[in-house]
This record gives C-alpha cells, sequence and structure tokens, in this order.
C-alpha cells in the first residue's frame, strides 16, 4: 500500500507540475505574440462575450473545482476500501486540477484576445485557488483517514 501511495502522489505532482507548465507557456507564447494578441482589442462586443464567458466559467469552476472535491471525499471515496479509495482520490484531485486549468486558460487567453484586465484577473484566481490542491503524502493520508505505518 505504501508504494501505491508514492505513486499516486508521484502522479499528483506531475499533474500539478503539467498544470503550472502549461500556464507559463501560454503565458510566455503571449508575450511573444505566438497568438494573436489584441484581436478583439478594439470590438467592444466581442470583449464584452469574451469577457462575460471568462467570468461565468471562473465562477462556475472554482468553487465546484474546490467544494465538489471535498463532498465527493465525505461521501463516496472515504466509503470505499484503500485500493478503491486511492484510485478515486487520483481520478478527483485529477479533475478538480482539470477544472481550474480550464479556468486559467480561459483567464490567459482573454486577457490576450481583448486586452482587458478581466481575463488576467480571472487567470490570477484560478491560479491561486490551485494552491489548495498542491499535493502531499501527508494530505493524502489526513484527507483518506491513512495512519503512517512505522
Amino acid at each position: 500500500m505504501e508504494q501505491r501511495i508514492k505513486i499516486i502522489i508521484k502522479s499528483l505532482k506531475i499533474g500539478f507540475a503539467a498544470f503550472w507548465c502549461i500556464t507559463l507557456a501560454l503565458f510566455i507564447m503571449g508575450e511573444a505574440d505566438v497568438y494573436y494578441t489584441g484581436l478583439y482589442a478594439h470590438d467592444i462586443k466581442a470583449s464584452y462575450y469574451f469577457e462575460t464567458i471568462t467570468i461565468l466559467i471562473t465562477a462556475l469552476c472554482i468553487p465546484v473545482s474546490l467544494k465538489t472535491f471535498s463532498w465527493i471525499l465525505q461521501r463516496r471515496i472515504n466509503n470505499q476500501t484503500i485500493t478503491t479509495a486511492l484510485k478515486q482520490y487520483l481520478i478527483w484531485s485529477s479533475v478538480r486540477l482539470l477544472l481550474l486549468l480550464i479556468v486559467t486558460l480561459t483567464g490567459i487567453f482573454c486577457y490576450y484576445l481583448t486586452l482587458s484586465n478581466t481575463g488576467a484577473l480571472c487567470a490570477l484566481m484560478g491560479i491561486t485557488a490551485s494552491f489548495f490542491c498542491v499535493p502531499s503524502e501527508d494530505k493524502l493520508r489526513k484527507d483518506l483517514h491513512i495512519d503512517k505505518t512505522k
């Protein structure tokens, strides 16, 4: 079981690192004008739609990713066997981080396409929420109520 926990923690850390690599890569690409920076900056109607969609995605995904994980942890994962609980923990942790990645990417694209601070703020909210998802062995053991065997 200890080996399985270490594998799951390693997978979660790789996913968390991928979240940051993708975010930084898109930011660097935006600063280097790889995609169409400012394409809709002068189109007020398009800017409004992009900003509205970005705000709605942010307002929906961040609470869902954070609260739903704790709800699923209490209601479903804790009632499973340890092997199934570990698999479910990995899946739902990945889903949570994926939702935050969607928020961050939408915010970054909105920022660079419209040059509006609304997109940057939404991306920052997604990045900040990702700090609640930092994987660690202690957190996994606490969430799944697993005592460390000596």
